[in-house]
């Protein structure tokens, strides 16, 4: 009788330690879940932080070309009053 106790016992602590493991397991696949969520987030967080890069980049480069604007339509100007329009050559003032 003592031996089916012991049996009974041990019976019981290894569905136990089987139903652990299970519980250890889907919180182990649920972790594993969430962490590739998280990279496939930070991956498109990237691709989003490259693409503003980009167009700020962009932005400045076409900023830096409207400031320059009036200076290069300035020094065209001023270069078409030294030209003469009938002989091509600047003119004597």
């Amino acid at each position: 009788m003592e031996s089916q106790e012991k049996l009974l016992k041990a019976y019981k602590e290894l569905l136990a330690l089987e139903e652990e493991k299970k519980e250890r397991e889907a919180a182990l696949s649920k972790a594993r879940e969430v962490s590739r969520k998280a990279v496939e987030e930070a991956t498109l967080l990237r691709e989003q932080a490259m693409m503003v890069e980009e167009v700020a980049s962009r932005a400045r480069e076409e900023a830096v070309f409207l400031r320059a604007r009036p200076l290069i339509l300035t020094r065209r100007r001023t270069s078409l009053r030294l030209t003469s329009p009938l002989s091509g050559s600047p003119s004597r003032r």
